[in-house]
């Protein structure tokens, strides 16, 4: 089993993922299950799929090449992007195969700040969408 971590920004206000990406390798699933899942209106936003040769296990240190977390190099990026956009949303997913064939459904959807989140990605609830921004802003 592993776990994916995919993220969403709005369209309009971003431009050049690849300058921020920190290393990782970011597929753009924004037609696919987890994206639709992760963004909530493809056509207003863009996911991607934070990956290190396929599943993002190596976010938290249980990977299957190293045992180094990354997990303040992906805060950082998350920081990066809500410089660039006013939210960034994340979803979690285990799955056990593909990703690219897995129906992910949204169970929940909830508004954060950064700073909650922070430190937590271990903790948090598997295939609920959250909006990270970096002050509230807004309902959601």
């Amino acid at each position: 089993m592993c776990f994916f971590v995919c993220l969403a920004v709005p369209k309009k206000n971003f431009q050049g993922w690849s300058t921020i990406s920190h290393g990782f390798e970011m597929v753009d699933v924004t037609g696919s299950s987890i994206g639709e899942a992760t963004c909530g209106k493809p056509d207003r936003d863009r996911s991607f799929l934070v990956t290190s040769g396929g599943c993002s296990c190596f976010i938290s240190g249980a990977t299957h090449r190293s045992v180094k977390s990354t997990l303040n190099e992906f805060e950082a990026l998350i920081r990066s992007l809500l410089q660039l956009a006013p939210c960034v949303s994340i979803l979690i997913h285990y799955a056990s195969g593909e990703i690219s064939k897995e129906e992910v459904m949204t169970k929940d959807k909830r508004s954060v700040l950064f700073h909650e989140v922070s430190g937590q990605l271990n903790g948090l609830e598997l295939d609920v969408r959250y909006i990270i921004t970096a002050q509230r802003t807004a309902t959601f």
